[in-house]
């Protein structure tokens, strides 16, 4: 449900499950019970503007703008082989 090498919305994930017939409650209790500092779902803060932090869900931890960048282009770079 979550792709490997980014982050993904929690709305949209949430919205994934409601798709497949589980209810947004048992949705977020699945998330927030697998949601933590050592995976399997790690919880990621976009900052924006004038607005509360958008959450994401992704695979990883999140790191730092340049060091993400690092990892995003070592991963689309294994994936070519």
């Amino acid at each position: 449900m979550l792709p490997e090498a980014v982050s993904t919305p929690k709305n949209t994930v949430i919205e994934k499950f409601q798709d497949k017939g589980i209810g947004e409650k048992k949705a977020r209790t699945f998330l927030d019970e697998h949601t933590s500092l050592d995976g399997p779902i790690y919880e990621w803060r976009i900052k924006r503007s004038g607005k509360r932090d958008e959450i994401h869900l992704a695979r990883h931890a999140q790191l730092g703008f340049g060091t993400l960048a690092a990892a995003l282009l070592a991963a689309c770079r294994q994936q070519r082989g």
